[in-house]
């Protein structure tokens, strides 16, 4: 299946555990990325027409629309990846092609379907992941869980490549190590135990955003495709994390995605959490980048404009919007600001910032319908940290991910 969205999360049945051990986030994203998860029986399977109907022990953490993949079927055509339906506690349907024998024969597996992205090379506590979308660049995530920081098996250090040879070998390396010394910072945890954080992938076949907690504070990063505006782009892949390792309250801005303030601190190097491998001029090499949306901005606060936060001081249309009693979503646009000229190169496919103020805080993975602008579409919040004032206060916010799909 190509370009389905899927949301994965840890408290899935199934689902890898994360923890501050070695090799933990590797696990969960080839789960997620690559092969799926859960693996459990389907006690039966049988079809009207072309509506198969499989019966498992609980749908509890399966929804309408999900994708999952069915093995094990002697009549080959109920094999396979498909969307579904839940229709009760234990039962989903999906199409199948033909005319299959029913019931279904065989040893019948069904499993939560990875989004279809390759791990080409591998190594030690070290894993490589691509799209295998040719519409897409195609771009590597390098990610490697110990050796790296001191904050050792708490976190993991990822960087992007244009071309890989194996998995510790590759060109066009984005941040560059003159840029970020030891990659940037996904956290896991803030113990270096086997206490299992939570955590959330979305995603589909080229770009994926990955939300984890880390005992403290979650925060969002993510690798992948962003819709560029330039015909042609061959560059347009990006990389966000945290800016820091081995801290428990993220310091100022190194959360990856979502953050950023004011228009005046584009150029603050201390905001180099996300990355693109070039310019939009397709030339030179990796730059930092941020990303903000429409019309609300959060200045004082250092939040992202279009993540809202309900405790920073916001500019933006009230809630709802007086002229139409509207609620407004917009895109996150990615941001590249050069000797003082600020471009806009593209957007964040599938994900929304809510631009307007004073809203009451949605809660993790609460789902969002009826939105002005984007009729027919309906969003799923994830909370993330967007970092401190000073030392102490930390400011929380919200983004909002189309988790139906397709993404453009």
């Amino acid at each position: 299946m190509v370009n389905f969205v899927q949301i994965y999360k840890s408290t899935d049945t199934g689902a890898p555990t994360l923890a501050g051990t070695a090799g933990s986030l590797i696990n969960v994203l080839n789960k997620c990325l690559v092969s799926g998860y859960t693996t459990a029986s389907v006690t039966a399977l049988s079809r009207v027409s072309s509506v198969a109907t499989a019966t498992i022990a609980s749908t509890a953490t399966l929804v309408t629309g999900n994708y999952v993949t069915i093995s094990g079927a002697n009549e080959v055509d109920y094999n396979g990846t498909f969307q579904i339906t839940v229709t009760d506690t234990t039962h989903f349907t999906y199409t199948v092609a033909n005319s299959p024998t029913t019931p279904a024969t065989g040893t019948l597996l069904y499993a939560k379907a990875g989004l279809g992205w390759a791990s080409p090379f591998t190594a030690t506590n070290v894993a490589t992941y691509r799209s295998s979308d040719n519409s897409s660049n195609r771009f590597y995530l390098r990610v490697q869980e110990t050796g790296v920081t001191a904050g050792g098996q708490k976190e993991v250090s990822v960087v992007g490549y244009e071309v890989m040879q194996d998995a510790n070998t590759g060109q066009g390396q984005f941040p560059t190590t003159a840029q970020k010394a030891t990659g940037l910072c996904w956290a896991k945890s803030i113990t270096a135990d086997a206490t299992t954080r939570a955590w959330t992938i979305i995603g589909d076949d080229k770009t994926f955003y990955i939300q984890l907690h880390n005992g403290t504070n979650p925060w969002m990063g993510g690798f992948g495709h962003y819709i560029s505006y330039k015909p042609g782009d061959g560059f347009n892949t990006f990389i966000a994390g945290m800016d820091q390792f081995n801290v428990i309250v993220n310091s100022t801005l190194c959360s990856g995605i979502g953050t950023n303030g004011a228009w005046g601190s584009l150029l603050d190097s201390n905001q180099a959490f996300f990355y693109t491998p070039r310019s939009w001029t397709q030339v030179g090499g990796p730059v930092s980048c941020t990303t903000i949306g429409a019309p609300s901005y959060q200045s004082s606060a250092k939040i992202g404009m279009g993540v809202y936060s309900p405790t920073a001081t916001t500019w933006g249309p009230s809630f709802p919007n007086g002229p139409d009693m509207g609620m407004y979503f917009w895109p996150l646009w990615v941001i590249e600001a050069t000797q003082g000229l600020v471009a806009i190169k593209g957007k964040l496919p599938g994900m929304y910032g809510l631009g307007i103020a004073a809203l009451p805080q949605h809660a993790n993975y609460e789902v969002v319908n009826g939105l002005t602008n984007l009729p027919g579409i309906s969003l799923v919040a994830l909370t993330l940290t967007s970092g401190v004032s000073g030392t102490t206060t930390t400011y929380s916010g919200i983004g909002f991910w189309d988790y139906v799909g397709p993404w453009a």
